[in-house]
């Protein structure tokens, strides 16, 4: 099988994206909400995204997404807890439709002496018959 492959958003964004521990609250009648560096980080990365986006429509496809982050911090945390915000940011910037869109993850994080920052690549995955 073979595929077209067409990048969707080529990007990099600054600073990291809020953790899903940064991103929830629950408050004491038990409601959960979204806190406000979320909603800030999502309305950043959503306006950022949407002035890159490479196609002038939502894919509905198979995609590749590749994210590397650049942190200048020495903090410990886990790559795949910064992924839902980044999804997230991604399905509301109208690139993909839903995450579950996602076939390939390759995710890495590499130290910066300079500022934080998250590079984001969306590649679609158009599948293409071989002719005969």
């Amino acid at each position: 099988m073979r595929y077209l492959k067409l990048t969707l958003l080529d990007i990099v964004l600054k600073g990291l994206p809020p953790t899903v521990n940064q991103m929830y609250r629950t408050s004491k009648t038990c409601v959960r909400y979204k806190t406000q560096k979320a909603k800030d980080y999502q309305r950043y990365a959503v306006k950022a995204m949407q002035a890159a986006h490479l196609v002038p429509y939502t894919f509905k496809g198979r995609v590749v997404l590749n994210v590397k982050f650049y942190d200048s911090g020495k903090r410990k945390w886990d790559l795949d807890n910064r992924l839902k915000a980044l999804q997230d940011c991604l399905q509301l910037a109208g690139i993909i439709e839903d995450d579950s869109q996602i076939d390939f993850l390759n995710v890495e994080r590499e130290k910066s002496s300079g500022a934080s920052r998250t590079s984001v690549k969306v590649i679609s995955l158009i599948e293409v018959q071989d002719r005969e």
